[in-house]
C-alpha cells in the first residue's frame, strides 16, 4: 500500500503532513480496524509519499553523505582527538536508520535532537 502511494503520488508527494488523509485513499476494507494509520510507520517511506521527488533527492543527499560520514568515522584511529565519540555516534546513526524501516522514531522531538546532534558529531572534521 505504502509504495502503491509513492508511484501515484510521485514526482509531486501528497504534500508535507497528509499521509493520515492521502492514506484513506489506499486504505482497503480488510485493512479496517479499530486502530487507524496516522503515520505511515517508515520514517524511509512516508517523505517519499509526502515529499515525492524533491524529498527522494534530498534524501539521497543525505544518505550519500551519512554513509560517507560514517564510514569515516569507523576508519578512524582510535587515537584520533575524538574518534570515540564519532564512532559512538555513528553507530546511534545507522541504529536510528534501521529503526526507522520498522517504525517513526525520529517523529519525537528528543529522538530528532540526538539523531541531528549524532550528525554534527560524526561530520566533524578531525585536526591535522
Amino acid at each position: 500500500t505504502l509504495w502503491q502511494m509513492i508511484v501515484d503520488f510521485f514526482p509531486i508527494g501528497s504534500g508535507a503532513g497528509t499521509f493520515e488523509l492521502a492514506f484513506y485513499r489506499f486504505e482497503t476494507t480488510d485493512m479496517l480496524d479499530r486502530y487507524y494509520f496516522n503515520q505511515a510507520h517508515n520514517d524511509w517511506l512516508q517523505p517519499l509519499i509526502e515529499g515525492g521527488l524533491a524529498a527522494a533527492l534530498l534524501g539521497t543527499a543525505f544518505v550519500l553523505w551519512a554513509v560517507r560520514a560514517v564510514y569515516r568515522a569507523y576508519a578512524a584511529k582510535s587515537s584520533d582527538e575524538g574518534a570515540s565519540i564519532r564512532w559512538a555516534a555513528a553507530t546511534a546513526i545507522v541504529v536510528f536508520g534501521i529503526a526507522s524501516v520498522f517504525d517513526y522514531p525520529l517523529r519525537t522531538p528528543l529522538a530528532a535532537t540526538v539523531f541531528v546532534t549524532c550528525c554534527v558529531l560524526v561530520g566533524q572534521r578531525t585536526k591535522r
